[in-house]
């Protein structure tokens, strides 16, 4: 929706509600109570900043120049960036650069490191005929295998392989190097791949699979894993990897690149399946299609460490998605150390019941929108009752969406993060939204930083929704498209429940709610410099439209329009210990502490309002309960446009110090409210 504009009366109007000519019942100079001692509330408990440090062994510690206090995040990539690699090398998380995949290509024809025993030798181009031996290798690995046991290695030379492989349990296909030990069939297909480990045990080591079909299918069925070490697989067709029906694999320092698509579908890096075992430490996807890697059905499991996974590109057949890496309907993933990057769509997607991500050090950033429409970018995206847990998380620069919670039974629970740079979408300027739970969906949050992001910072929306939010700190949220710049937004029955949360210059309004049901509880709640820009006319700290509130420990200072504006019948308001401060005149606009219009209702006890520079309580049609408390230094104490308004019920225990007027009933103009997004 469109902003609505934001009115307040000019300077010299609300001055002219203290000329001694505008006098109310009791005299010029009398008020809701003059004198009296003042009232200090209890101040909020700032919110505590995430443990991030110490990083990773390899990764630097980066700290943000434009956080005053200092949170910094970690990448896994040096100060030079993410580095582009020969063929036969990668640079995985961690490293300072480029290395080669494997072991340096040997000066004969096998690999250096091959045991002294056990070997069958194929060589390409050999003469037939040949037994295996070193001096007599044969021709083509189907012969090599056919002849190995389980324990021998198949030692492949340097050159070309055009066949498929099928490695029995216990057989090690072993090449001389990444860059000239090639196993590519030519024969195109997708029922089975250019390389497949039937048994127990099978493992393949030091080579480049390549060719017209998927690239390694992983069929074992009993305890003992397959093994991929030192694996390049570049170019084949639908997957790169793929393991499936109770097959187990552990790869290290795996490469998968350029995975195409087939019949215009898939395209993945890696595929696990039908109650698959996948099991990583150091890997690289990058530039294969739809998704990075897929972790399907109950049963289902990946493990990964020292892992990147970038550029995935949008599937072939429609231009959507381009996921980095999507868990599903009951497939669980646990990640240490990953970097996911230049994705599409989304980074990590986590969909369905019983899909499952655990995820610590963690970086997303730059996720592209869907190619097709525009929508999308964002950096993780869990829905349709999936559940996350990440800690030690870094989300920068995607679009529309940081993190993104939806639908009922959806759960995301996020420690020590930073969520910063949301860019507005494509197909939704107005979006740009740090993290939201909506339709149903749980986010607990504890310890994150929110910054500079466009739209919100954090929000919830729809009935069911709620955001559970301890020691958050909101910085600098800026409109998008003019719209938002709210540091929280909570509309539409969700629920906010909040233990140490600051939101600093949100160029709109702090603390957003609007629509039956929608409500926020909870304590310590500090709201700075809210602003208003020519591209949002907010500058409200709290704003509710027909919702409520109960919070202790509140502070609000340096408002451009108002403190707290709340509106409507079904609007309440609930403070202890709230103090308002400041609320600032820009242009001839603002500066009233608390506003109460069309039938709110705010109660304050232990509270202070006080250097607002026009006035500290303004009701027009709203109601207002205050006791224990102070009201001073402000042009107008209290503005009463409310028929038959009782004055007692702003007047117990309450002080009324140093204002130029305490009392005036003039039927002034009052703001009108910010529109939701």
């Amino acid at each position: 929706m469109g902003s609505r504009t934001i009115r307040i009366a000019s300077v010299a109007l609300l001055l002219a509600c203290g000329d001694t000519d505008r006098r109310d019942d009791e005299g010029a100079d009398a008020g809701p109570g003059d004198g009296g001692a003042g009232f200090s509330p209890d101040p909020p408990e700032p919110p505590l900043p995430p443990r991030i440090a110490p990083c990773p062994d390899g990764w630097r510690d980066v700290p943000d120049e434009d956080d005053e206090d200092g949170v910094s995040a970690c990448d896994p990539w040096p100060a030079t960036g993410r580095a582009t690699c020969a063929g036969d090398e990668a640079h995985f998380p961690g490293e300072p650069g480029c290395r080669p995949i494997g072991s340096a290509c040997p000066a004969g024809d096998f690999a250096d490191d091959l045991p002294a025993a056990n070997v069958v030798h194929v060589l390409a181009g050999a003469a037939d005929g040949g037994d295996g031996s070193r001096a007599r290798p044969f021709s083509r690995i189907a012969q090599g295998v056919a002849a190995a046991r389980s324990g021998d290695v198949v030692a492949l030379s340097r050159g070309t392989f055009d066949e498929t492989v099928a490695l029995p349990g216990g057989v090690t296909l072993w090449g001389a190097c990444i860059a000239e030990s090639v196993v590519a069939s030519s024969v195109a297909g997708t029922a089975s791949a250019t390389v497949t480990l039937f048994g127990d045990g099978a493992t393949v080591r030091n080579l480049r699979i390549s060719g017209e079909r998927p690239g390694l299918d992983v069929n074992t069925t009993g305890a003992d894993d397959a093994v991929a070490e030192s694996i390049l697989i570049d170019g084949t067709v639908a997957t790169g990897v793929a393991v499936f029906v109770s097959a187990g694999l552990v790869a290290r320092d795996l490469v998968v690149r350029g995975t195409r698509a087939s019949g215009g579908e898939l395209g993945y890096a890696l595929q696990a399946t039908d109650q698959a075992r996948v099991d990583l430490t150091r890997a690289v996807f990058e530039g294969n299609q739809d998704a990075g890697f897929i972790v399907a059905d109950p049963g289902t499991t990946l493990v990964a460490r020292d892992l990147a996974v970038q550029g995935t590109l949008p599937r072939a057949s429609d231009r959507r998605r381009g996921y980095g890496m999507h868990v599903f309907d009951g497939g669980e993933a646990t990640l240490e150390r990953v970097a996911v990057g230049a994705n599409t769509t989304a980074g990590v997607a986590v969909s369905g019941k019983g899909a499952r991500l655990a995820a610590t050090d963690l970086v997303v950033e730059d996720t592209e929108e869907q190619e097709s429409d525009g929508t999308g970018g964002h950096g993780l995206d869990v829905f349709a009752g999936a559940t996350a847990s990440v800690s030690r998380v870094r989300l920068s620069r995607n679009h529309g969406v940081g993190t993104g919670a939806q639908d009922s039974g959806t759960l995301v629970q996020m420690t020590d993060a930073v969520i910063e740079d949301v860019r507005p979408g494509t197909s939704d300027p107005a979006s740009g939204m740090g993290l939201h739970a909506i339709a149903g969906a749980r986010v607990e949050i504890e310890r994150v930083v929110l910054r500079r992001n466009a739209a919100f910072g954090a929000g919830a929306m729809g009935a069911g929704s709620v955001l559970v939010a301890t020691d958050v700190a909101v910085r600098d949220t800026a409109p998008a498209a003019g719209e938002g710049g709210f540091g929280f937004q909570v509309v539409l029955g969700a629920r906010i429940e909040v233990t140490r949360v600051s939101a600093e210059r949100s160029a709109g309004v702090a603390l957003f709610l609007e629509g039956d049901g929608a409500a926020a509880l909870g304590t310590d709640v500090s709201l700075i410099e809210t602003l208003a820009t020519a591209d949002s006319p907010g500058g409200v700290g709290i704003q509710v439209i027909a919702a409520t509130i109960d919070l202790d420990r509140v502070s609000i200072d340096g408002s451009q329009l108002a403190g707290i504006l709340t509106v409507g019948l079904q609007a309440d308001l609930v403070f202890a210990d709230l103090a308002i401060r400041g609320t600032r005149v820009v242009g001839e606009q603002g500066g009233t502490g608390i506003v109460v219009i069309d039938g709110a209702h705010v109660g304050a006890s232990r509270f202070l309002l006080s250097e607002n520079e026009l006035c500290g309580i303004q009701l027009a049609g709203g109601q207002m309960d205050l006791s224990l408390g102070e009201v001073s230094h402000n042009a107008i104490g209290a503005n009463i446009q409310t028929p038959g308004f009782d004055l007692d019920r702003i007047r117990r225990d309450v002080a009324w110090i140093d204002n130029t007027r305490n009392l005036d009933t003039a039927q002034l103009p009052v703001p009108e409210p910010a529109a939701e997004l």
